[in-house]
This record gives C-alpha cells, sequence and structure tokens, in this order.
C-alpha cells in the first residue's frame, strides 16, 4: 500500500490509524467461491490489541475468527454495507460472555463502503465504573508511555517525604532528559520519537525495582522517585547505571540510534516541599547537560550559580538597551598579498561588577532568554557605525557579525538588517552574517531560507568553525552562502600534523568546488600563513595577523600598513 504514487501519504495515514484509539479493521468483500467468508486485509494496533492477538497474524483471517465477539450480525451489516454503498452505524453489540472479564460489555460500529471493502471503526462501550476509572487513569498518566505524570510523581513524593520525615529516612529523585531528542524528532520522525519514548520508559522500569515509581514529566523528560532504602551513594550507582542503560542503542526501522541521556540526582536531606525535590533534581541535570556528564547530583552552589545567570540575565537586556557594550574587530587578510579584505566584529561585556564577562557566556545568556535578535541587532548597529571610520580610505573593507542561530532564523532579522544599511547608507554587500556549522545543523531547512533571504538583500554570508559540525554535504550545497570559515582547531596545527594540513587543503578544495571563498581562522605564526597560501586558501585571520582591537585602533593598524 505504500508503493507508487501517493505512497508517501499512505505510509503516513496507515501511522496515523495506528496511533488512534479507536479500533479500526478493514474487511474485503467476500470471494464468489467462498460466499459466506470475510476475510480481514487492515487491522490498527487498537483493534489487534482488543482482539488479543498479533495484527499480522489477523490479517488475512477470516473475520469470525479474528474478533472475540459474534460476528454474524456485524457480517449481515457488513454485506449491506457493501450491497447499498451506504454507511451503517450499529450500536450495543454484545460481546461473548465466554470471553473472561467481558459478559454485559458491548461494542459501538461504524461502517463505510469503500470500493469492494469496508471499513469497520469501533470502540467498546465502557461501563460506568469502567468510565471513571478510566478518566482517573488518563488523569494521573503519561498516554504515550502509560508511566505516571507530573501530578501523579506530585503526590507520590509528597507521601514519600511525609513517611521519611515520620521514619527518619531519605528520598531521592533523579530527572533524565535527551540531548538529541529533536533530531531524532525531526530525521526520523514524530512516530519514531514516539517510539523511542516508550523503549526508555520500558528499559527504566525494568531496571528500578517495584517500590520506585517512574514517570514521564515533559517531551523527553523522565523522572525516578525513590523511597525505600535511600543512601546517597546507591542513588549514585542507580544513576550510572540508568544512564548506561537509556544510552544503549535502540532499532528504528533498521537504523541503530543511541540515545544521549543527562541524568540529575537530588536526595531529600532536608525538610523540602515536593517540588523543590523536583526542581534540585532538574538543575543538576541541566548541569550535567552542559558540561556534557552523563550523571551530576544536586549541590547548593548550583542554585548559586542559576541566580548569577538570571541577575546577569536581566542586566544584559539592560546592558544592550543603554549602549553598555562595545566591539572589537578583528581583521581578515588576503594571504596572497597580506592586504586587509575584512573585518570580523566581536561583542565584549565589561561587567562594573564581575570584570568581562566572556562572549560565550552572555550569548548563551541571551539565547535562554529570548535577546538574540536585539543583541544581533545592537551589534550590527555599532558595527555598521563604526565600519564608517575605515570605509573613506579602505572602500572595499567590509564587516561580519556573529549570529546565534535563532536570530539568523527570526522572520524580523532581514528587516531590521535592511533599516540599518539603509539609516547609515552603507553597502549591503560589505555586511555580512556568521554562524557555525554547528548551529547551520541544528535546524537546516530553517537557515536555508533565513539565509536566503538574507542574500537576497545583499548581505554577505558566512559558516564559521568549518569542520567540526558533521554537516551533511546535501544541505551545505543547498546553502545559500557565500563563504567557508575553517575551524582553527585544522589550522593551528597544520604544520606540524600531516592529517590536519590534508583536511585544510580538503576543506579548501570542497569550498571552491561550491564555488564559496575560504578563509582559516586561527593563524598564530608566518609559517602558517605561508602554508595555507599554498594550500589555495584565499584569506585568513588570526592573533599573529592581528588581535581584535577597538574601532579606533583598527583604523590606526589598518593606516600603518598602507
Amino acid at each position: 500500500m505504500t508503493s507508487g504514487p501517493g505512497g508517501e501519504w499512505r505510509r503516513h495515514l496507515l501511522a496515523l490509524m495506528d496511533e488512534l484509539d479507536v479500533g479500526i479493521l478493514v474487511i474485503e468483500a467476500p470471494d464468489p467461491d467462498e460466499p459466506a467468508s470475510f476475510r480481514i486485509a487492515y487491522v490498527n494496533h487498537e483493534c489487534a490489541v482488543f482482539a488479543g492477538r498479533e495484527a499480522s497474524t489477523m490479517v488475512g483471517a477470516r473475520l469470525r475468527d479474528a474478533l472475540r465477539f459474534p460476528t454474524a450480525g456485524l457480517e449481515q451489516v457488513v454485506a449491506h454495507a457493501l450491497d447499498t454503498g451506504s454507511r451503517l452505524d450499529v450500536r450495543g453489540v454484545p460481546l461473548s460472555a465466554a470471553e473472561e472479564g467481558l459478559a454485559g460489555r458491548k461494542v459501538d460500529a461504524r461502517i463505510y463502503p469503500v470500493a469492494d471493502a469496508v471499513v469497520v471503526c469501533f470502540r467498546p462501550v465502557p461501563t460506568a465504573r469502567a468510565a471513571s476509572e478510566l478518566m482517573r487513569h488518563r488523569a494521573l498518566h503519561d498516554p504515550l508511555t502509560g508511566l505516571p505524570n507530573r501530578l501523579l510523581l506530585s503526590d507520590r513524593t509528597t507521601q514519600g517525604l511525609r513517611q521519611a520525615k515520620r521514619t527518619g529516612s531519605q528520598v531521592a529523585m533523579l530527572v533524565a532528559d535527551l540531548d538529541n531528542f529533536s533530531e531524532i524528532n525531526d530525521t526520523l520522525g514524530h512516530r519514531a520519537g514516539d517510539r523511542l519514548l516508550v523503549e526508555l520508559g520500558r528499559r527504566l522500569e525494568r531496571n528500578l525495582r517495584e517500590c520506585d515509581t517512574v514517570c514521564r514529566i515533559g517531551a523527553d523528560e523522565f523522572a525516578v522517585l525513590m523511597t525505600t532504602g535511600v543512601t546517597p551513594r546507591g542513588v549514585e550507582v542507580v544513576a550510572e547505571k540508568l544512564g548506561r542503560v537509556m544510552s544503549e542503542n535502540v532499532d528504528m526501522d533498521g537504523l541503530s540510534i543511541r540515545p544521549k541521556p543527562a541524568i540529575g540526582w537530588a536526595v531529600a536531606d532536608d525538610e523540602v516541599e515536593s517540588d523543590e525535590l523536583l526542581r534540585r533534581a532538574e538543575v543538576a541535570m541541566f548541569k550535567a547537560k552542559k558540561l556534557r556528564r552523563p550523571a551530576m547530583a544536586y549541590t547548593p552552589e548550583m542554585d548559586v550559580h542559576s541566580l548569577r545567570r538570571l541577575e546577569l540575565l536581566g542586566q544584559l537586556e539592560r546592558a544592550i538597551r543603554d549602549d553598555q557594550l562595545m566591539v572589537h574587530y578583528q581583521p581578515v587578510v588576503d594571504v596572497r598579498d597580506r592586504s586587509v579584505a575584512w573585518v570580523e566584529a566581536l561583542v565584549r561585556w565589561a561587567h562594573p561588577l564581575h570584570g568581562t564577562i566572556p562572549p560565550s557566556t552572555f550569548v548563551e545568556l541571551a539565547e535562554v532568554g529570548g535577546l538574540s535578535i536585539d543583541l544581533v541587532e545592537w551589534v550590527s548597529a555599532r558595527a555598521i557605525s563604526d565600519a564608517r571610520k575605515w570605509l573613506s580610505k579602505h572602500p572595499k573593507v567590509g564587516v561580519s557579525v556573529n549570529t546565534p542561530v535563532d536570530a539568523v532564523t527570526d522572520e524580523s532579522l532581514p528587516r531590521r538588517v535592511r533599516e540599518l544599511l539603509s539609516r547609515w547608507s552603507h553597502p549591503p554587500e560589505l555586511f555580512g552574517v556568521e554562524l557555525t556549522e554547528s548551529q547551520v545543523m541544528e535546524d537546516p531547512l530553517a537557515v536555508v531560507g533565513a539565509l536566503g533571504e538574507l542574500r537576497a538583500a545583499g548581505v554577505t554570508t558566512s559558516v564559521d568553525d568549518f569542520g567540526t559540525g558533521y554537516s551533511s554535504f546535501a544541505y551545505l550545497r543547498q546553502l545559500p552562502i557565500d563563504e567557508l570559515k575553517i575551524d582553527r582547531s585544522f589550522v593551528a596545527r597544520m604544520c606540524e600534523d600531516p592529517t590536519d594540513a590534508t583536511i585544510v587543503r580538503s576543506l579548501v578544495e570542497l569550498g571552491h568546488r561550491l564555488g564559496l571563498r575560504v578563509v582559516a581562522e586561527g593563524v598564530e605564526d608566518d609559517r602558517t600563513l605561508r602554508a595555507l597560501r599554498d594550500a589555495g586558501s584565499d584569506r585568513a585571520q588570526g592573533f599573529s595577523i592581528c588581535r581584535p582591537l577597538p574601532p579606533d585602533e583598527l583604523v590606526a593598524w589598518m593606516s600603518s600598513r598602507g
């Protein structure tokens, strides 16, 4: 059913039918040689579960052999639907009393004739007690994995903490999150992501005690509550074990996927509420993700760090608004004659209390706080304004701004850039945006469209740190970019390490074959600059050429070179 024209949407339709909580089966019209036989052509997952059989064993079987309730009346209705082509509803079909637990139960069915077959959709009619139990279960459990949800976790944590206070015992919370879940969802689809979550939930249950509670509390976030026999060392051992179990490969339709979990854990060694214990475990989990550690225990210092980050976030917003930041510029030279070809704008924050804060820290803060687009606009405005100081003597030297991916894909960025260029009468071709290769691969399709809009406005586009982000060549070929910047990790040792030299030459050739300009970063000496010239690189930058300079010092440095 999935080959030929339209096969793709048929595949997605069948996948959707498998997700429904309604039983669906397709019944073929009887064969003239076997007029009393109605055979099943398709069943969805819910129908197979209801029948208590594997779906593969039901396909091809006779209707009367496959279901758990009398089918004589249903066969008559199916035959009538085929004869008349009319949709029919059948309510209250009794289930077989011979089946354990089904006595007195009924199903409602709706029958749709389709060509030489009928589609039957049915749902058991719940008793009042069953309906009440079902509603309660759904309120307290995750519908995908069947695990307890955040509400039930909170209740059990509260009970566990009360018991621990009476007995002098301890309670522990572990939180696990997947680093690469969005990548799996985007690459293989949400159905594959759902299957992965179900599998991970099963692994957690299999590797924990019956007295422990496993919950799904977020999209790709699980929690484990331990209330019996808890010791800090014991929890640490459990966290390490769960990290190993969760990171074992999962087979997804022939592809072997390796989840990347990060686990944080906390032990309630003082009087805390359930929400606070969960928060501590999540703080530790986020710390583990940031440091790329498999598991970490909560410490009070983590909160101090979080509070400082929150404080800095508020101060960063004011710093952007009140022009408290500054921009330095690092020249990029032509490797053939070492003339200045371009400059890269690098933002700085000299905090009055904390001293110089690295760009990696406050750029990340801007991303977390939704300030990326404002930061990029501020740096762009300052860079375009400063460029007026050198353009009269160096009319071909443009300036680039490093741009986080969430700012690149912000739909307002092209408009903001055009307004800035117009305000300062700055040539669009002398302004550029740079984003790293790893950022490109976070959302390549969105980046392609966003860079296309910027390039259409005449802006130069670059991919920075190239060679470290594992780009798909398919995406690289589609990217509307002008320039590749080879990562400094390859350039710095190319004169000592033949492998790095080979990588640099290969990246230069790749860029040229794609019609792109190639810039080498991290040049630390003249020997490397000469090697880059021999390798065919177009441009280079690095401390041996010039360190980042304030705008006035940059102009003086450029003037001293003639």
